[in-house]
């Protein structure tokens, strides 16, 4: 990536990283970050992750010289076999670290402080993958719709966070159809009404799974026979019949004869009822 008429983009940029000396993997469990020695720490130094177009770099340079120590290529599809999270932290990754003149190849341990820097980290080599995957499948919808002659902005729309190999599909699924109506056609809708048909006597069954008017819950609901209604209560006479009646107006008689007589039937309790008021 030293051609000066090549594009580059920087993707995240970390001063302080711990790079380390690890040992094999131990099973399929994958790496393990507690078995990393603090004896067995490389350097302390700055992280640049670059882009050009598909490929990545991820550069480990010397913080006070800005050297390059090491360096992690990797292309489209590759990310995880590249940079691979450990099994027990989320601070801590192992890279695949290539020398470009020989080609040859090693495993580093590369760890953050802060699980805020591993995650931003993860999060820009992530963008910068779903970024390069929408672009692959934008160009070829566009490549299938210009061969096949059909509607290229939807289909390019609809296969945007796809790979390859539906592009196609999607192309073929988008083409434009011309399904207007023409001067003199019309559409005849045709509505089955279940429930009017039930109460009517049509042809359509009323039964739950019945044949062609179907009707759902509203025929049924109609079919179903209304029997008779529940008795009240045993008790409700008799709580009725404790019930005091209404008060006397403020003025006078009240046409009640319980109120006008009193309890005694003398009308004392009239006057009592006054001297009250």
């Amino acid at each position: 990536m030293d051609d000066p008429d090549l594009v580059y983009e920087t993707l995240f940029v970390h001063r302080a990283v711990h790079v380390y000396k690890i040992p094999s993997r131990p099973d399929a469990g994958g790496h393990l970050s507690g078995q990393w020695r603090i004896a067995d720490r490389m350097m302390t130094g700055r992280l640049r992750a670059v882009a050009c177009g598909e490929r990545v770099e991820l550069r480990l340079e010397e913080g006070d010289t800005g050297e390059l120590f090491a360096m992690c290529p990797y292309t489209f599809g590759s990310r995880e076999v590249a940079v691979e999270p450990v099994a027990d932290s989320s601070r801590y990754f192992v890279i695949r670290v290539e020398d470009p003149v020989t080609g040859r190849h090693a495993f580093l341990g590369l760890g953050f402080d802060e699980r805020g820097d591993a995650f931003d980290f993860s999060a820009a080599l992530a963008d910068h993958e779903r970024r390069a995957r929408r672009e692959r499948g934008a160009a070829a919808a566009s490549a299938a719709a210009a061969a096949g002659g059909g509607g290229g902005a939807a289909a390019a729309a609809a296969v945007g966070a796809r790979g390859d190999a539906d592009a196609a599909a999607a192309a073929a699924l988008y083409k434009h159809e011309d399904l207007s109506l023409k001067e003199g056609q019309t559409i005849r809708v045709g509505l089955k009404l279940g429930g009017a048909s039930a109460r009517g006597g049509g042809g359509a069954s009323s039964s739950g799974g019945g044949g062609g008017g179907g009707g759902g819950f509203m025929s049924r609901a109609a079919a179903m026979p209304l029997g008779p209604l529940a008795p009240p209560p045993a008790g409700g006479a008799a709580q009725a019949s404790r019930m005091l009646p209404p008060p006397p107006p403020p003025g006078g008689g009240s046409g009640n004869p319980f109120w006008d007589a009193g309890e005694g039937g003398t009308g004392e309790g009239a006057a009592g009822s006054g001297q009250q008021r």
